[in-house]
């Protein structure tokens, strides 16, 4: 695990990824083995006659929501079509018509997607982007991948031929660096612009920090991240909240077994942008994200590993016992509408991102 952060470990070949994914989890591989699950049909939604670009959306957390569905609202009333494993009401403005589709890894484009020209995603890693990313080759559609949280060296490979809307230069490089066939554009990130919004809210520096829980990573060995988050909760009285993945038989394991010997579990899930005290974790977006907000936000992780230290470098994260995390760069434009001004372009429409986001923001 003593990869440099000067690039992706596998910046070509995702099968190698998978491999070494499915790896750092023996259990789930496990347990895949012995009772296999049918691949669940993923749903597409529809609007226009004739969609000209695809965004594939693999899981309707908040980073992808923010790199993906806010750049889509960005565009405005574009003929465009979304790919995603469940149905997104309630996420997407507009009117959309969702159909369920019986769609496997080597199901035949839909007729009704023959127009498409630009396939936007957060990769071709998951089920809806893999799947997206094959219909695109076949159509001969741009591939644009937007990032939507922090890079480790362990994150996958984009797909070839790609453009990548990065966060920052650093990741422009750290990504396309051995890659000759992908190109970067800045853009900034979405989930971190808006955080910046919320900077005028109050918070209690002096109050007990929020441990933010990464124990579904394969970047850490499961035991490093519980000892952190054990050895920084009981130190200083923080609250451990548990990441929405944490969902697994030994993470409940290991929160039962944590609250049984005293140390408090913050079950509520609400939203960074509520949060009220100090914020610490391994390596989490969401120390970027408290930062924006104007909260005290550091890393902590025991003889951290010379990527991670190299990570917290390249986002100027800030660790435990000193100064906080500075709040990270804050552009004037926001990234969706710089977003959704290239894949205009590429889809040859106009669209006025500027007053997209005088509009977002209730200025005339």
């Amino acid at each position: 695990m003593g990869v440099t952060s000067s690039g992706l470990r596998y910046p070509r070949d995702l099968g190698a990824w998978r491999r070494w994914h499915e790896a750092r989890h023996p259990l789930r591989r496990l347990r895949a083995a012995v009772r296999p699950s049918p691949p669940r049909p993923l749903w597409l939604a529809m609007r226009g006659e004739a969609p000209r670009l695809l965004v594939a959306i693999d899981a309707p957390t908040p980073t992808q929501i923010a790199a993906l569905a806010r750049p889509l609202e960005a565009l405005g009333p574009v003929d465009a079509a979304v790919l995603a494993p469940n149905r997104l009401d309630g996420l997407l403005s507009g009117g959309w018509q969702w159909t369920a589709l019986a769609a496997g890894p080597e199901a035949a484009v839909p007729d009704r997607l023959g127009a498409v020209r630009a396939i936007l995603s957060a990769g071709h890693h998951l089920p809806a982007g893999a799947l997206a990313d094959r219909w695109g080759a076949d159509l001969g559609a741009e591939r644009l991948v937007a990032q939507h949280g922090l890079l480790t060296p362990y994150a996958p490979p984009i797909p070839h031929g790609a453009t990548l809307f990065a966060f920052s230069d650093a990741d422009a490089e750290f990504v396309t660096n051995g890659r000759d066939d992908v190109v970067a554009v800045c853009t900034g990130s979405q989930l971190l612009w808006a955080a910046g919004s919320a900077r005028a809210r109050a918070a209690d520096a002096q109050g007990r920090p929020v441990y933010l829980g990464q124990l579904h990573g394969a970047e850490l060995p499961r035991w490093g991240a519980a000892r952190a988050a054990r050895e920084f909760c009981r130190s200083t009285g923080a609250v451990y909240r548990p990441h929405p993945a944490e969902a697994d038989l030994l993470s409940r394991i290991q929160h039962r077994a944590w609250e049984l010997s005293g140390l408090e579990i913050d079950r509520g899930g609400a939203p960074m942008s509520r949060v009220d005290r100090p914020v610490v974790s391994a390596f989490s977006t969401g120390v970027l994200e408290a930062a924006a907000c104007g909260l005290p936000a550091w890393v902590f992780y025991p003889n951290p590993p010379r990527w991670l230290r190299e990570f917290w470098e390249r986002y100027g994260m800030a660790p435990w016992g000193g100064e906080p995390t500075r709040p990270p760069f804050r552009d004037e434009l926001e990234p969706a509408a710089l977003i959704a001004e290239h894949i205009s372009r590429r889809l040859g429409c106009e669209v006025r991102p500027h007053a997209w986001r005088r509009a977002q923001e209730g200025t005339p």
